[in-house]
């Protein structure tokens, strides 16, 4: 098991290093979303929801990598933060990811599918923009050793794997925006909620395999 790992794992869950750094972020995250309450963008509520709800499930996977390597799994937190749920997801990137996601989807994806930007569909210059974003803000992170990579093909995965999770949103939203009533918009958010209820109960408390 690499040293990065290891030091993730003694960080895991434990509230030694919570600090006041947590508090704008939570305040951020909140504003982001009593605003869509406030103006009853309830489709934007729970797509932020939603999605995040999906992403737990991905850092979950990504735990159980190391888990079940007992080397690493392919991104890790290992430096001091004020909660790590799991081995590659702390509470800072839960709350700036949940405020950021919605605010991706709100301000920028435009309304209209078949608009274009500089003649590029504006779903495809979204979905590459956003990979792209999201892939630089991960090579700056792990360049000041803020997100660890410990298998050397990994940053070969990181733009591509974005790409997929961008494509599937976008096409995600815009399927369920038009397809789905309120009831069962609410009814997908909430399932996807206890679902990630479920996972955290068997494979943390239960197994306690991550």
């Amino acid at each position: 098991m690499t040293e990065s790992a290891i030091r993730a794992l003694s960080l895991l869950r434990t509230t030694d290093q919570a600090d006041w750094t947590i508090i704008p972020l939570l305040f951020f995250a909140f504003y982001v979303y009593a605003v869509e309450v406030q103006k009853k963008n309830w489709d934007f509520f729970l797509f932020g929801v939603g999605a995040m709800a999906v992403w737990f499930l991905v850092e979950a996977a990504n735990a159980l990598v190391l888990h079940f390597t007992g080397f690493a799994a392919p991104w890790m937190c290992s430096t001091n933060t004020s909660f790590l749920i799991f081995v590659g997801f702390n509470i800072e990137i839960f709350l700036a990811y949940f405020a950021v996601g919605i605010l991706l989807y709100l301000k920028i994806l435009p309304r209209d599918r078949d608009l274009k930007i500089l003649g590029v569909p504006n779903r495809i210059g979204f979905i590459i923009g956003g990979a792209l974003f999201c892939f630089l803000v991960e090579l700056v992170m792990n360049k000041f050793h803020l997100l660890i990579w410990e298998y050397s093909w990994w940053k070969f995965v990181v733009f591509p794997g974005y790409l997929l999770i961008f494509y599937i949103l976008t096409t995600a939203y815009d399927i369920l925006s038009v397809k789905l009533n309120m009831k069962q918009k609410v009814l997908l958010a909430g399932s996807l909620i206890v679902f990630d209820i479920i996972v955290f109960l068997i494979l943390v408390i239960w197994l306690k395999w991550i």
